[in-house]
């Protein structure tokens, strides 16, 4: 997590789902900032996948300063988390974190978004010493702009939106009572249509060979491939729409968004799709959609890229980020298929690359394991399935869960469950620690 704070601090990111802020001690001497904070707070539970908020960064220019101890000690779960459930109903699910970055002192805010009912303000507070300005409203909805602040809803299309995401929170529990008594049978592509298919994946390989060199293409990564059965050249027939389609269906669960769109991503719109990569020391990745509804996507291990080894010298695959990772693209592809109207079926493929003599390993010090027991002999590791959209919609976490089992089991991890799998995707989804 530390080396998260320092990274996205670094790149200097702006999404709605990340703040920044310098500090301050959490006490009623800070009467007003602490409802600013709080305002924040309420604003991000209600912006998709919630957000975080980091104390002890300095703007203009963004610099990690860290917090003073006055400030650290201040910041206490139960009295932050009272404080903000006395103005914001139902109640936010919220985690107060401290640490250190760089030797240096942080207060780490998660907040998930609201279950099923987005977060109403409850009372009014105005400033000490200007009555005349509101700094909450009663019965005020707050949400985060793509723009990197806090607003009170005021237009119809936000209510829209945020109604919307609501609604489909509450049929998503009725779609899996459904999807679980009613189970249609995805379709599989024709061949003809894995023709095409295999055509655009082979024509964007040599885009990857040609953005990030081939020996991108040699390195142990990650990939994932997906495309409704049925081929239509013209699916997406409007190319800014292909953009568009991405960023409506972006997730951001890990304080990073997924697929990658920030100002250090280099994208562009092409004849046949729209696509994104970034070619950095320690994030080397690159996607591409294209117009048929096929996304193709492959990151180099970040394990291989941070030199992450054991005792011994061997090679890592982190046993928390594969189920973040597997779990968060298939939360965008439910997304991502939802919007495609002509889509009805899709297949997934999933293939860690780069695998033989590797060790599953836990840089959490809440899991302990030998990680010398839990070592793949296979180089490809690869889960390939098709699902309906309905079945994609409802159930994302349980076939990223089967994804995930499958890749333990290469690495030997054979007794694994689908509860423990399950307990760190609520981590990620809640944002918990």
């Amino acid at each position: 997590m530390n080396t998260l704070i320092a990274d996205l601090i670094n790149k200097k990111i702006e999404i709605a789902n990340l703040d920044y802020k310098e500090g301050f001690k959490w006490t009623k001497d800070s009467r007003d900032k602490r409802f600013e904070l709080i305002k924040d707070i309420l604003a991000m539970a209600n912006t998709r996948d919630g957000g975080t908020i980091i104390l002890g960064v300095k703007d203009d220019p963004r610099e990690l300063v860290g917090v003073s101890k006055e400030i650290w000690d201040s910041f206490d779960q139960s009295s932050v988390a009272e404080m903000v459930h006395r103005y914001g109903k139902p109640k936010v699910n919220l985690q107060v974190i401290k640490t250190k970055v760089h030797a240096k002192l942080v207060v780490y805010l998660t907040i998930a978004e609201f279950e099923d009912v987005p977060i109403i303000c409850t009372d009014t507070i105005t400033e000490v010493l200007n009555t005349s300005r509101p700094i909450l409203r009663k019965s005020a909805v707050y949400i985060r702009t793509s723009a990197a602040t806090t607003e009170e809803i005021s237009s119809d299309q936000d209510m829209r939106e945020l109604l919307s995401r609501a609604m489909l929170k509450r049929g998503d529990d009725l779609l899996r009572s459904v999807e679980r008594l009613i189970k249609g049978k995805p379709l599989r592509p024709d061949e003809q249509s894995i023709d095409f298919y295999h055509k655009e994946i082979q024509e964007t390989e040599a885009w990857f060979r040609d953005v990030l060199q081939k020996g991108f293409q040699n390195s142990s990564r990650w990939e994932l491939i997906a495309h409704p059965s049925q081929y239509l050249p013209e699916r997406i027939p409007h190319l800014p729409d292909l953009g568009r389609l991405i960023k409506e269906s972006q997730v951001s669960l890990g304080e990073w968004l997924f697929p990658c769109l920030d100002n250090q991503v280099t994208q562009s719109t092409l004849n046949a799709g729209f696509q994104g990569y970034i070619d950095l020391e320690d994030h080397r990745e690159g996607f591409r959609l294209h117009k048929s509804g096929q996304f193709i996507f492959k990151r180099a291990l970040w394990e291989d890229l941070m030199g992450y080894k054991t005792q011994k010298g061997k090679r890592t695959l982190s046993f928390v980020s594969a189920i973040y990772s597997c779990t968060e693209w298939l939360l965008f592809l439910s997304r991502l298929y939802e919007l495609l109207a002509e889509a009805n079926t899709v297949r997934i493929l999933v293939r860690v690359v780069g695998c033989k003599n590797r060790q599953l390993a836990s840089f959490d010090e809440s899991i302990r394991f030998r990680s010398d027991l839990y070592e793949s002999q296979e180089d490809v590791i690869s889960f390939q399935r098709d699902h309906t959209v309905e079945e994609l919609r409802a159930s994302s976490n349980e076939i990223a869960g089967t994804i995930v089992k499958h890749i333990f089991h290469v690495f030997n991890l054979t007794d694994i469950t689908d509860e423990t799998i399950a307990l760190w995707q609520h981590k990620l989804l809640t944002r918990s620690n």
